[in-house]
């Protein structure tokens, strides 16, 4: 990995709670989640301070004595959380991989659950693949597609996925120091996608996920020569609106409809959110932003939003005349007085530090920058709802700490739960907001 990670999903940290589950081992497990990238070594554990770190370290033993030989160690964190990494990069298949779990105590498939909770609910379904042809593309030329689960036709998600983004040449040049996304990804079944999981707060929704690849934040609609061997199909727009237009023909009932975006899609999910309501006027549009809340009104971001690279201010509708994330609030709000907003940000989100820094806008409080940019919403008359936890992670809401992620007693899943049912429930920001 470069040092200008993806703006994407990546590694999750999470506070464990320690529930009493028997295990065959003998041991008691506790409430965690599993992440994935960089495996860690047996040889990385630390010494458990608490009962729940030793019942997650039971875990990882245990997992293997049964076969999940390179299954790693936990990291156990200052302020309590635990964390595990390398559950794609372990060599054992998913067969495997459960096999293991189940034998341990049942905790891969919805980590984080307390004792009693069950994954029982609408079945997990396959996803439609849907290629829109036309002017769609990825950055580096490949066919678009998106994908769409139908599901009750009333209620929909519209995720905007992330992965980075590029405007020069240095940023835009493959195998340099700045990653994105250049082709398509397929959903996982992870966080919001575990359609299985009962506390799912989306079980029953349709969904159209629209994958990332033009590295301009599904704004753009240029094709874009930065040399003579490298031009950038910046086409985020035209693929997402071939998705809103999907999405208005095949749910043209929708009373809801909830735009999630994440990372690079949480920039503009507000955006989306008023065109959504372009088409679907009857329906109620939430807007969630799973990790953004640190770019705020910056003259070198701004200047990256109007530049001609992405063609932005051409392709945006008249009613876009300001170009800074806040703005984006501020002006769809006006265009739909009726969208709900809101944000999840961790307080010291390590992958929004950097971009800051790549886009020319350091800082060493990003919580502060977060409060400071979600106060200049809220001046301007836009009731912004939000969710900040503890820590330096990237995103969640398509990962398994979804159903983990707990801030002063209020877990995320239920947070969202209430919020997306019309009865949101009062900010929750954390008071001991850096990890270790």
């Amino acid at each position: 990995m470069s040092r200008f990670a993806v703006w994407r999903r990546h590694r999750v940290r999470v506070v464990v709670v320690a529930v009493a589950v028997a295990l065959v081992v003998g041991a008691v497990i506790a409430s965690f989640a599993i992440a994935r990238d960089r495996p860690a070594t047996p040889s990385q554990a630390q010494a458990p301070a608490n009962e729940a770190q030793a019942t997650a370290l039971a875990y990882a033993e245990c997992m293997r004595e049964h076969d999940i030989t390179d299954f790693p160690d936990p990291t156990f964190e200052s302020d309590g959380g635990v964390l595990f990494e390398g559950r794609r990069g372990l060599a054992a298949s998913e067969d495997q991989l459960r096999a293991a779990d189940e034998a341990c105590g049942g905790r891969l498939p919805v980590a984080g659950a307390s004792a009693g909770q069950s994954s029982d609910g609408p079945a997990d379904v396959d996803w439609e693949r849907i290629e829109p042809g036309g002017d769609c593309r990825c950055a580096d030329g490949s066919d678009y597609a998106f994908f769409a689960r139908k599901a009750d036709p009333e209620k929909i998600v519209l995720y905007l996925d992330g992965g980075g983004a590029c405007w020069s040449a240095p940023t835009c040049r493959p195998g340099g120091d700045n990653e994105y996304q250049r082709s398509i990804e397929e959903p996982n079944a992870e966080g919001v996608f575990a359609f299985s999981d009962q506390r799912n707060p989306f079980a029953d929704y349709s969904v159209v996920y629209v994958p990332y690849c033009t590295a301009d934040l599904h704004i753009g609609n240029a094709a874009t020569r930065y040399a003579p061997d490298l031009t950038v199909q910046h086409k985020g727009l035209v693929n997402g609106t071939a998705a809103l237009d999907y999405l208005a023909k095949n749910f043209p009932d929708a009373t809801e409809v909830v735009v999630l975006g994440s990372s690079a899609g949480a920039l503009t999910a507000p955006l989306y959110a008023a065109l959504v309501s372009d088409r679907l006027p009857d329906a109620h549009i939430t807007s969630i932003a799973d990790s953004a809340g640190g770019y705020g009104d910056v003259p070198t971001l701004d200047a990256i939003l109007t530049g001609g690279a992405w063609g932005a201010t051409r392709a945006l509708p008249e009613w876009v005349e300001e170009f800074s994330v806040p703005d984006f609030y501020v002006q769809s709000a006006r265009h739909n007085p009726d969208i709900l907003f809101a944000r999840y940000d961790h307080a010291y989100d390590r992958d929004q530090l950097t971009h800051l820094e790549l886009v020319g806008a350091p800082t060493d409080d990003l919580r502060a920058v977060i409060d400071a940019n979600e106060a200049a919403i809220e001046n301007a008359g836009v009731d912004v709802h939000s969710f900040t936890a503890p820590g330096e992670r990237h995103v969640v809401f398509a990962e398994d700490a979804f159903y983990s992620e707990n801030v002063g007693g209020i877990a995320l899943s239920d947070w969202v739960d209430e919020l997306v049912a019309g009865t949101p429930a009062a900010d929750v920001h954390c008071t001991a907001c850096r990890s270790g």
